[in-house]
């Protein structure tokens, strides 16, 4: 075989290596690609849920559709983005959940077996973090 036969085939050689390790990593990166593609929608899938369910836990579950989307957006321009507003109405939110959800495991268990826990007081741990972020924000 002749030098430049050899040269040749050398280069044939290395275009297609050239080309295989470029497919490869093509393939690389639509998998990445493809994965955090999952992952938002899996966030939004998630999002929807918990919106769903905090729609449902409220008591709208037998409202039209376009009924809640008219409550919903006269609170926002009720309370705005007032963190203060958000915060009451947080607060008055997780009241409403405990009270539900340990209604419902009171009428599942024997009144000898409920147990008597707490009702939070004043959400005083959420309360609590929301100036701890203040303060952080105003921090230079």
């Amino acid at each position: 075989m002749s030098a430049s036969a050899k040269i040749n085939q050398r280069v044939a050689e290395m275009t297609d290596r050239l080309a295989t390790l470029k497919s490869r990593q093509l393939l690389r990166e639509l998998q990445l690609e493809q994965k955090a593609r999952e992952l938002i929608r899996k966030r939004d899938a998630r999002r929807r849920w918990e919106l769903g369910t905090a729609i449902l836990e409220a008591g709208f579950g037998e409202w039209h559709a376009l009924e809640v989307v008219g409550v919903l957006l006269e609170a926002k321009e009720r309370i705005g983005d007032s963190p203060t507003q958000r915060l009451a109405v947080r607060i008055r939110a997780e009241g409403h959940l405990y009270r539900r959800r340990r209604t419902e495991r009171g009428a599942q268990k024997p009144a000898s077996e409920s147990s008597a826990a707490p009702e939070p007081q004043d959400g005083g741990g959420l309360i609590a973090a929301m100036f701890d972020a203040e303060r952080q924000s105003d921090r230079p």
